[in-house]
């Protein structure tokens, strides 16, 4: 099991990742078309399993945005 300290770099770094503005989904901002897929969904959470390389609810969008985050196993 990882160390307090990599779990808060790992955290950090996916934050990171949504609040650049070099991030972004078919030319919007990563984390206001998140928003916005939560909204038009309905959900009250959105789960991204960085393992599996998925979004619930899924949405084909998002795809290279997950696909894209370098996961070291």
């Amino acid at each position: 099991m990882g160390s307090r300290k990599e779990f808060k770099a790992i955290a950090h770094g996916l934050v990171e990742s949504f609040i650049s503005r070099n991030n972004d989904v078919s030319g919007y901002w990563g984390i206001g078309k998140l928003y916005s897929h939560i909204v038009s969904t309905g959900v009250k959470d959105l789960k991204i399993d960085l393992i599996q390389r998925t979004i619930e609810p899924k949405n084909e969008e998002f795809e290279i945005l997950i696909v894209g985050w370098p996961i070291d196993l």
